[in-house]
């Protein structure tokens, strides 16, 4: 029997009928070359197909046949002169490294998919927010003319934020006004990602306060810059930085950021 390529890959993928199976394990018990070339193929198709890779081995198989296709176009002069054998071993070595790349490959791949950890991108910008932000100082404030203005205290302090809302609603108009409370209010607001609204409030503060002026300009550069607005976080950084003395805690504060933006 006649053997080629063809034959052996029909032979692995189960295409003969009985009768030329038959007939090729004759010729491999007859043709040590041919024997080993069917082992070697054996084994690779079987290293593919054990590790679940049937998009290599539909790859190889599309391979195969393309080498086919391109020696059955060959000119019939070309092939007498070129040695059967020789064209065999050529294709077989082809293969062989089509396949040792394909299953290289496919290794790495789910080596690196195993050992890849994938670290999500962090803006700068939020790095610098959870670096500098901290929440307002509300001290026990004197004089405090109700309990309810004292049991907002301790919700903030404990920093039980649902109800700090709450009582703050159900504050005297008058007490909702004092600014520690509008700025605690604010950091609420910030912390939970209402920067409109902390912005609105800190606003207020440095807008109509004087005495807050400083931690009302503080807060709101923290807004922007947790919104991303670089510039008006520097301007309003800057400003604290002119108006205030160097004494001022909020002056380093903003000094600090300022080289690091």
């Amino acid at each position: 029997m006649d053997v080629n390529e063809l034959d052996i890959e029909r032979y692995l993928l189960g295409e003969m009928d009985n009768q030329e199976a038959e007939q090729f394990q004759v010729s491999m018990k007859q043709n040590k070359d041919l024997a080993d070339e069917v082992a070697l193929q054996q084994a690779l198709m079987n290293g593919i197909i054990n590790n679940g890779s049937t998009d290599i081995k539909a790859t190889l198989e599309r391979i195969h046949q393309e080498i086919i296709k391109g020696e059955h176009q060959a000119s019939s002069t070309e092939i007498e002169n070129r040695p059967q054998k020789a064209a065999s071993n050529n294709t077989l070595y082809y293969i062989i490294g089509i396949v040792i790349f394909a299953i290289a490959g496919y290794f790495l791949y789910n080596y690196w998919s195993s050992n890849t950890v994938e670290t999500p991108e962090v803006k700068e910008e939020t790095t610098l927010f959870a670096a500098h932000y901290q929440p307002y100082s509300l001290d026990n404030v004197r004089n405090a003319d109700s309990d309810m203005e004292t049991q907002l205290i301790k919700t903030y302090q404990n920093k039980d934020y649902d109800a700090f809302l709450q009582t703050y609603g159900q504050l005297s108009e008058s007490n909702q006004s004092n600014p520690k409370y509008i700025i605690a209010r604010g950091t609420v607001l910030l912390e939970r990602d209402n920067t409109a609204e902390a912005l609105a409030l800190f606003y207020s503060v440095y807008s109509q306060n004087e005495l807050y002026k400083d931690a009302g300009l503080w807060y709101t550069a923290l807004c922007h810059l947790k919104d991303d607005n670089i510039s008006i976080a520097r301007d309003n950084l800057q400003r604290i930085v002119s108006e205030f003395g160097a004494d001022n805690p909020y002056v380093k504060k903003a000094q600090t950021l300022l080289g690091e933006l």
